[in-house]
């Protein structure tokens, strides 16, 4: 692995841990307000956030999956390159 390359790879690590912190943040900001329009407001905080991570294509995939018997929503993102 080149210079470059490994400069790139903590680059990326560092802009992926800093989202991961903010979403946790906003969702802990969310849940202490006890707000009736904050709670419809949660998931599009999260495509937002999704939305703002730096990539080299500037596009991003979203996927929000809901678990009916266990009452979870599992929300994931991922830079993309094609779509």
């Amino acid at each position: 692995m080149t210079f470059r390359e490994k400069i790139e790879k903590l680059r990326k690590g560092a802009s992926e841990a800093q989202s991961a912190t903010k979403i946790i943040d906003m969702l802990k900001k969310l849940k202490d307000s006890n707000d009736p329009n904050t709670s419809y407001r949660w998931i599009w905080e999260l495509i937002q956030n999704a939305k703002d991570v730096v990539n080299t294509s500037g596009k991003v995939n979203i996927e929000v999956r809901f678990n009916e018997a266990d009452k979870t929503i599992e929300f994931s993102h991922r830079a993309c390159c094609h779509y």
